[in-house]
This record gives structure tokens, C-alpha cells and sequence, in this order.
């Protein structure tokens, strides 16, 4: 999902890590797992920065999170403007060791990220560490694909953790009953809605709008919101544009999010977890989480949420949902051969 780039340099790869969580860290611990020959960076967590009674807490989270994620190695980084504690003595240094002593994998390096330099706290050669750190751009060809990657699919890059999860709750105010009055005009005014007129009302409506949000990101008119988000209700119609998103169908990403924005309570949770589901796979966990709970505060026995939530508390890699869905698509598309699905998004082609 989403754009795939080749990192081959720490400072690409430190340069990313606000793209990576979908906000800037600040005094932050980060740890990314890797997987696989190819160096794949499969998950990322992020946790404020410990007090010293604290280390061994958070690094028994790391460890399990990184062993639950199936890690083969993990780079850490240690993001703050703190001063050195001593000369030549990084800031974070018991952190980082006790990092080496808790996770089974091997810790293939960890940095300090400050002042926009970037040192290594495992490497003893001043030729490629130098004492005062070397520099990195936080505009880097890597940080800036994305970006604009995320334009595209409409995840804005965010403040803060605080402001991500805002981001996964509905409107409200005025737009919110602007909503609800839409949705009811897709309902209509029976007291059982007429499946069979809602159902190609959407098939017709589907198509153009996955075209627009392709062409523009997330653009959708509250009654266009509606139709969708009432849609939803019917499992087939969400799982086919669930596989639209695992299959990197052009529009289907940036369309869940607009729904699952506009789509008001006690409506939503279709949508919201929809929206927990393409964050959950993209590795955002903070905007799945929120979109979980937002989905199963509405419909606590929603099964989708129910599920999510679960595999999230288990910590089950994004990579295997993705696995998991690839493989429902693939049965699907032998059921249905002839079914006609978006366009695909074309992708960058990926390094070595």
C-alpha cells in the first residue's frame, strides 16, 4: 500500500521517520523492525522518551513488540535536544543499552537524531561518525516521495500523536447534522431502507468517485459520504473496496478516508473501521487504534473492529493483515474473473 522507496543511507531513513509515524518525534524513543534479506521495514513504534526509573519498562515493550512484529533486526533511534551528559557522552546512552540487553534480535545500530545531526551510538570509527554528528535533510529525496505519497492518499502529516487521533474522529457542528440530514435522504423516510436502490445507486456512484479521489485525494460531497458510508453496511460492498485498497487500487485509500471522516454517529462504524483497517495496514497505529475505538463506540459487536482491535492488541505485523487480504483478493478474483475493479495505482519500482 501506499508508495515503496528504497532507503540505502540512515540519514534517508531518519529523514522519513516523521512520514514513517505520520508526525515529527520529539524527545521520543523510535524503533523500526527490519525483516527479511531485503532489509524490509516492516513496523515502527514510537514512545516518549523515559525517565531513568522508566528504561526498563519501556524497553520490555520494545522487545515485545519487535519479537511480536517477527523482527530479524531493529535500528533504534533516540530523538531529542537534550545536551550530551558528559563530553563525548551522548545523551541516551542507558537507553541504548539497555535496549541491546532486552531484545532477541540483533540491535543493528541506534542514533541519536538532534539539531537536525544524526550520531551513531554503537559505532567507534570517526570516519564515518565523526564526535560532532553528521547532518540530514529532512527534505531529502526519500522524506519528500513520502510525502507526497501521502498527499495523494490523503494522510496529511500531523503535529502530534494528539492531533492524529482527532483526525480518526467524525465532524461535528454544523457538518455533522449536514450528515445526518444527507444520510437520511440516502436511507429514505421506510422504517426498512431499500437495499436493492441503495446497492445501484452505489455501483453507479462508485466508479466516478474512486476516478476523483485518484485524481484529487480525499474529495467527497456529504450525499456522495452517505451513499457510501450507508453502503457499507453490506459486508460484500465493504470487503470488495477493502481489496480495492490491499490491492493498491487507485482512489480506494484516500476514499475510505473522506467517508470515514464525514459519516456521523450511529451510522459510522462501517467506516470507522474501514478507516482502522487501512491505517492498521499502512502501520499507523495511533490512527487505527483511535478509528477502532471510534468504530466500536458506535457498534461494540461490529466484527471488523472486533477483529482489528484484537489483532492491534496482539501486535499482529501490518504485513500479515496485508498477506491475509492479498490472499482473499486473489480467491475473490478467481470467483469473479470477469468483475471489472479500478485502475490500479502505478508504483515506484523498488531498489535493491
Amino acid at each position: 500500500m501506499g508508495a515503496t522507496v528504497s532507503v540505502r543511507a540512515i540519514e534517508d531513513l531518519a529523514a522519513a521517520l516523521p512520514h514513517l509515524l505520520g508526525f515529527p518525534p520529539v524527545e521520543s524513543l523510535v524503533v523500526v523492525a527490519i525483516e527479511g534479506p531485503r532489509g524490509e521495514l516492516t513496523f515502527t513504534l514510537r514512545l516518549d522518551l523515559p525517565e531513568p526509573d522508566e528504561i526498563g519498562e519501556v524497553v520490555e515493550i520494545c522487545a515485545a513488540r519487535m519479537q511480536a512484529a517477527a523482527a530479524d533486526a531493529v535500528l533504534a533511534f533516540v530523538v531529542t535536544e537534550a545536551a550530551d551528559v558528559a563530553p563525548g557522552q551522548l545523551p541516551g546512552v542507558e537507553l541504548v543499552e539497555a535496549l541491546q540487553r532486552s531484545v532477541v534480535m540483533p540491535l543493528r545500530d541506534a542514533f541519536l537524531l538532534r539539531g537536525g545531526r544524526i550520531w551513531s551510538y554503537l559505532c567507534p570509527d570517526p570516519a564515518c561518525c565523526p564526535p560532532d554528528g553528521r547532518p540530514y535533510d529532512a527534505g531529502s529525496p526519500v522524506a519528500t516521495t513520502l510525502a507526497a505519497a501521502g498527499v495523494v492518499a490523503g494522510r496529511p502529516m500531523f503535529r502530534d500523536r494528539d492531533e492524529i487521533v482527532r483526525s480518526a474522529q467524525a465532524v461535528d457542528g454544523a457538518e455533522a447534522e449536514a450528515m445526518r440530514a444527507a444520510v437520511e435522504r440516502v436511507r429514505g423516510t421506510e422504517a426498512v431502507p431499500d437495499l436493492v436502490g441503495l446497492r445501484e445507486r452505489y455501483a453507479a456512484a462508485l466508479p466516478g468517485l474512486l476516478a476523483r479521489c485518484a485524481e484529487r485525494g480525499p474529495d467527497v460531497a456529504p450525499d456522495e459520504a452517505a451513499l457510501l458510508g450507508c453502503a457499507w453496511h453490506q459486508i460484500d460492498l465493504r470487503d470488495e473496496v477493502l481489496i480495492a485498497v490491499a490491492q493498491g487500487s487507485a482512489g480506494a485509500d484516500p476514499l475510505v478516508r473522506a467517508v470515514a471522516r464525514l459519516m456521523p454517529a450511529p451510522y459510522d462504524a462501517p467506516a470507522a473501521a474501514m478507516l482502522g483497517w487501512v491505517a492498521y495496514a499502512e502501520g499507523s497505529g495511533v490512527l487505527a487504534a483511535a478509528a477502532l475505538e471510534r468504530a466500536l463506540r458506535t457498534d461494540p459487536g461490529y466484527s471488523l473492529a472486533v477483529l482489528l482491535d484484537d489483532a492491534l492488541y496482539r501486535q499482529v505485523p501490518p504485513s500479515a493483515l496485508r498477506s491475509v487480504w492479498a490472499s482473499f483478493a486473489e480467491d475473490d478474483r478467481r470467483r469473479h474473473p470477469r468483475r471489472a475493479g479500478p485502475p490500479r495505482r502505478r508504483r515506484p519500482a523498488r531498489g535493491g
